[in-house]
């Protein structure tokens, strides 16, 4: 069940490319969770710097709702994460709000979705794009959401790298300033 699960994350190749072209030139990019998808959103936005050198930030659903926007306009890129179904319903609705507020604000929104989701949130609202997460019912839904979650993680972290014409295994090391701050950093 776990290796299906984690093997199902790598198939929406088409999400992960379209977002990627929506956002690899953002000048900034953040990530959104709630729940147990707060880890996957922070663990997106380091890989994203790591891989791809594109500013990024996690926040949590109700800290983006309060007070984040002003910050943000159409060169900002923004992934929200919704698969964990622990009390999904609360949480879906103030997802739904984010992704209508970053509509008006021009974002660039994309979503990676629990795949039963995916009728329940508008297109319009995820113009940037959309991957879909296979659900395992039979899993404690963190540990469903957690697992559900990390092989697409991977894909849209590679996707973005190669849009931005980046070298992830290098952690860009193969620039001497940078190759310097990793020596000074220890």
């Amino acid at each position: 069940m776990v290796r299906d699960l984690l093997s199902a994350g790598s198939q929406d190749e088409a999400g992960a490319e379209r977002i990627a072209a929506a956002v690899a030139d953002a000048r900034t990019l953040l990530t959104v969770g709630s729940g147990a998808d707060r880890p996957a959103a922070r663990e997106l936005a380091l890989k994203i710097e790591e891989a791809a050198w594109l500013p990024s930030t996690m926040r949590e659903l109700e800290t983006f709702l309060h007070g984040h926007l002003p910050a943000t306009d159409a060169s900002t890129g923004l992934v929200l994460i919704l698969t964990d179904r622990d009390e999904r319903e609360p949480r879906l609705g103030r997802a739904l709000n984010a992704l209508t507020a970053a509509r008006v604000v021009g974002l660039r929104a994309a979503a990676i979705l629990a795949r039963d989701l995916d009728a329940v949130v508008p297109e319009e609202l995820t113009p940037a794009g959309r991957m879909l997460v296979d659900e395992a019912p039979d899993l404690p839904s963190p540990v469903a959401a957690l697992l559900g979650s990390a092989t697409p993680l991977q894909l849209l972290t590679e996707r973005i790298a190669r849009a931005r014409r980046t070298n992830p295994d290098l952690i860009r090391r193969d620039d001497p300033t940078y190759l310097a701050a990793a020596d000074a950093a220890g």
